[in-house]
């Protein structure tokens, strides 16, 4: 499903039928307006997905002008099929509801590349 992560995070809704979870995901990016929207396509059980989660969650407290999204891809295949997303952890970013970046993190270090694809898109969308 389609989840919230901590405090600054959006919920968008956790919903069954597979067509309401498109519109859900597709509704809050554009309820996000202008904002930079970070979408975290994930499974319960993967490990490196796991294992980046609290740093990402970090990032929606730290970043309150961000919208973080939180997208199971078991649960949201079509959506995860339609953003292309081949393997997880897979972050992708979003301006005015149109994908931007997508990368790909399969271990703790390489978190400092979704900060630099996050700030290079933040600064170019100001």
């Amino acid at each position: 499903a389609l989840k919230a992560g901590p405090p600054n995070c959006v919920l968008c809704c956790i919903l069954s039928g597979l067509l309401e979870i498109n519109y859900a995901f597709q509704e809050a990016l554009n309820s996000a307006g202008e904002k930079l929207v970070v979408v975290d396509f994930s499974a319960t059980w993967c490990g490196p997905c796991k294992m980046i989660k609290p740093f990402f969650h970090s990032l929606s407290e730290k970043y309150s002008n961000v919208v973080f999204l939180e997208v199971d891809v078991d649960d949201c295949q079509d959506v995860a099929s339609e953003c292309e997303v081949k393997c997880m952890p897979t972050f992708q970013f979003f301006k005015k509801g149109q994908k931007a970046h997508s990368v790909v993190i399969s271990d703790i270090q390489n978190r400092d590349a979704m900060l630099h694809l996050m700030a290079i898109q933040y600064s170019l969308n100001r």
